[in-house]
């Protein structure tokens, strides 16, 4: 699998990148807003990377609030999240997380996370890097 590098691209580049006919394609849309979030809903997968230390967990858990609303219209309740996981295909991620923090994470906003491990280098994955993202692609439908 050929892995292409555009860089510095902005959303006038997008129309020129989707018609290159790639299988797959990863946008780091960067800082989620109300302007990024059409393009983000527009994909057929999507990661919510963020972190689940107790001084950041707080603000993760209302930036998730703010990616349901948007699709939902309402606050975030349980039933309501797996929904979204289910229909839009979602996952949340805990950006180099430990297992305790994400357990509290979930336990004080019942939001699953999974951990992302340390990439040494991208272009090279070894096998348990592999692996995870094997686990993580699984339950997805695309």
């Amino acid at each position: 699998m050929g892995i292409t590098i555009h860089q510095n691209v902005t959303f006038n580049h997008l129309p020129e990148i989707l018609s290159l006919g790639y299988d797959y394609i990863v946008l780091d849309m960067g800082v989620l807003n109300q302007y990024t979030l059409p393009e983000f809903w527009r994909n057929d997968i999507h990661f919510v990377l963020g972190h689940s230390y107790p001084t950041k967990g707080p603000y993760y858990h209302n930036f998730i609030n703010f990616i349901f609303s948007s699709f939902r219209g309402e606050n975030l309740n349980k039933k309501h999240l797996k929904e979204l996981k289910i229909r839009r295909n979602i996952s949340f991620l805990d950006n180099l997380g430990l297992k305790d923090n994400a357990k509290n994470f979930y336990k004080q906003y019942q939001v699953s996370l999974d951990i992302v491990p340390f990439i040494q280098n991208p272009f090279q994955l070894t096998s348990n890097e592999w692996r995870f993202f094997q686990a993580l692609l699984k339950d997805f439908s695309i």
